[in-house]
C-alpha cells in the first residue's frame, strides 16, 4: 500500500471504504424503509439519508477506517521508511493515545472525528504486531492468548471505566488476540477443512456492509412465526447474518459486479 503515490492511495480508499459506505447506508435505510414497524428502530422515509455522511448506524466504522487510514498517507514518508519495523508503529500509537486521552478537551468527540480519535490506538497496535508475524508463538500460547482476550473483553464490558482503563484493557485484548492469530494463523489454513475461515476475511466487507439487513429479515421472520427464544434467535441470526452475505459476495464475484457493490 504504501508503495504507491499519495492520489493513488487516496482513491483506493475512496474506492474500498467510501464507496461502500454511501451505497450501502442507502441500501440499508431502503430496506429499513420497507420494513416499517417491524424494525427494531423503525424510521420513515424521511429519515433517508440523501448524503450518508455523517455516516450512519453501523457505517460509521467505515468512516473511522477511512480517517485513520488518511492519516497514515500523512505520515508515509516515516512509514516508507520503516520497513514495517514495529518501532515506528508503537512511535505512532503513543502519540494516538495522547490524542486520545487529550480528545475530550480539544473537542474533537464529534461524528466526524470521534470514532476515529477513540479506535486509532488500537488500529495501530494490530499494525505494529504485523510486523512481528514471522515470530510465530506456539499454539498453546495463541490459545492462551484467546482465552485470556475473551476474559480481558468480558472484564471490560463489565467494568465501564476511565478512558486510561479503556485503553489499557482494549490495547491488551488486541495484542492478544493478534498473538492468537499469528499463533494459530498457519496451523488451522493450513487444515483444508478449515480454508473457509480465512476466506471469510476476503467476504469480511461485504459480510460487515449488509449482515444486518439479513439478521434484522430473519428476526422478523422468526418473530412472524412465534419463534421468540433468544437463544435460538442468536443463533438463526448469526448463520443468516454470516451466510447470506457470504453468498452474495459469491455470487456478486462471478457477475463480475463485486467492485460495483463495494466489495
Amino acid at each position: 500500500m504504501l508503495g504507491a503515490s499519495p492520489g493513488a492511495l487516496v482513491v483506493s480508499r475512496l474506492q474500498r471504504l467510501i464507496w461502500p459506505l454511501v451505497l450501502w447506508t442507502w441500501i440499508f435505510f431502503l430496506f429499513k424503509g420497507l420494513a416499517g414497524g417491524l424494525a427494531n428502530k423503525p424510521s420513515d422515509w424521511a429519515d433517508f439519508p440523501i448524503l450518508p455522511l455523517p455516516p450512519k448506524e453501523h457505517f460509521w466504522f467505515l468512516w473511522a477506517l477511512f480517517v485513520i487510514q488518511l492519516s497514515l498517507i500523512l505520515c508515509r514518508p516515516i512509514l516508507k521508511r520503516s520497513d514495517h519495523r514495529p518501532r515506528e508503529w508503537l512511535l505512532l500509537w503513543l502519540a494516538s493515545v495522547v490524542l486520545c486521552l487529550a480528545a475530550p478537551d480539544l473537542g474533537v468527540f464529534s461524528v466526524w472525528l470521534g470514532p476515529a480519535v477513540v479506535n486509532a490506538p488500537f488500529f495501530l497496535l494490530g499494525a505494529a504486531a504485523a510486523g512481528l508475524r514471522h515470530r510465530r508463538p506456539p499454539v498453546w500460547v495463541g490459545l492462551l492468548a484467546f482465552v485470556a482476550c475473551l476474559g480481558a473483553i468480558a472484564f471490560a464490558v463489565c467494568l465501564p471505566g476511565s478512558n486510561w482503563m479503556r485503553l489499557l484493557i482494549g490495547g491488551g485484548a488486541t495484542l492478544l488476540l493478534c498473538t492468537t492469530v499469528m499463533a494459530l494463523e498457519r496451523p488451522v489454513l493450513s487444515q483444508p477443512k478449515l480454508r473457509w475461515i480465512g476466506w471469510l476475511g476476503t467476504a469480511s466487507l461485504a459480510i460487515y456492509v449488509s449482515h444486518t439487513i439479513f439478521s434484522a429479515a430473519a428476526r422478523i421472520v422468526l418473530l412472524k412465526t412465534g419463534v421468540t427464544d433468544v437463544w435460538v434467535q442468536l443463533g438463526v441470526g448469526t448463520f443468516v447474518g454470516l451466510a447470506c452475505p457470504a453468498a452474495l459476495y459469491i455470487a456478486a464475484r462471478r457477475m463480475g459486479i463485486a467492485g460495483k457493490l463495494g466489495f
